[in-house]
């Protein structure tokens, strides 16, 4: 094998945001709440529920400490209805199939485990990953302890250790960023998407189904994640990559 790859869920691999936001929208009415927006969302994949939860109520002027409540609620009704939904990204199918014979690959997500590997199941990718490592139901797990504890599983499951520099992490947050750094990673890679021309992406986007984010955002996402590597200790050595010194 020529390492281990760990994937994040939601992003990279499944396109959670309409199941995520179903979800969502029907149990804040239930509540006589406002749906949530585009850039709620956006916030709200990733990190926690415990962290984004409170933020999305106060922001409606509601009770943060419905939080709880909520929470539950709405993975009863994201288990019971929009879970089983849960559908790979254009062409990942593929690369996973591709990658397989040549590669270690696990899942590690801030989805509680029992969730995510109900996602997992629902993609048909089970097969191909060892480990699918997430936190326990109702608990805010650090990213760098979920990808700690699934290097540690794969390495059980193997019989073998894997050095750093033989682990790949693919994420799109900083709780991703995050979590590698924390691990003592000595490189890291962050890509603007290119749409280049016979892509599966530019093919959505010239069907509607997907659309560049604003100029502005990606500068801004972009310069945050230099932000955040320097901070970490890393040199910016090239446009998109990152090393330790």
């Amino acid at each position: 094998m020529k390492g281990c790859l760990f994937f994040d869920l939601d992003g990279p691999l499944a396109e959670s945001g309409p199941q995520l936001r179903a979800a969502f929208d029907e149990v804040l009415a239930s509540r006589g709440l406002a749906p949530l927006t585009t850039e709620e969302l956006d916030a709200i994949v990733g990190p926690p529920m415990q962290v984004s939860v409170p933020r999305l109520l106060s922001s409606r002027g509601a009770d943060s400490g419905q939080s709880t409540e909520m929470i539950a609620d709405y993975r009863r009704v994201y288990r019971e209805r929009h879970l089983p939904e849960t559908r790979l990204n254009e062409g990942i199918a593929e690369l996973l199939a591709a990658l397989s014979p040549s590669w270690t690959m696990a899942v590690v997500t801030s989805k509680p485990e029992v969730q995510a590997r109900s996602a997992v199941d629902a993609t048909r990718t089970t097969d191909h990953f060892v480990s699918v490592v997430g936190p326990e139901m109702n608990q805010a797990v650090p990213k760098s302890v979920l990808l700690e504890r699934a290097i540690s599983d794969v390495e059980a499951r193997h019989g073998r250790s894997w050095p750093l520099g033989e682990c790949w992490m693919i994420g799109d947050r900083r709780y991703d960023i995050d979590a590698a750094t924390a691990l003592g990673v000595q490189h890291v890679s962050v890509y603007c998407l290119t749409w280049e021309k016979g892509t599966a992406f530019e093919a959505a986007r010239r069907r509607g189904q997907l659309a560049p984010v604003d100029d502005g955002l990606e500068r801004a996402m972009f310069e945050a994640a230099i932000d955040r590597l320097e901070a970490a200790g890393f040199e910016h050595y090239e446009v998109s990559n990152f090393a330790r010194p």
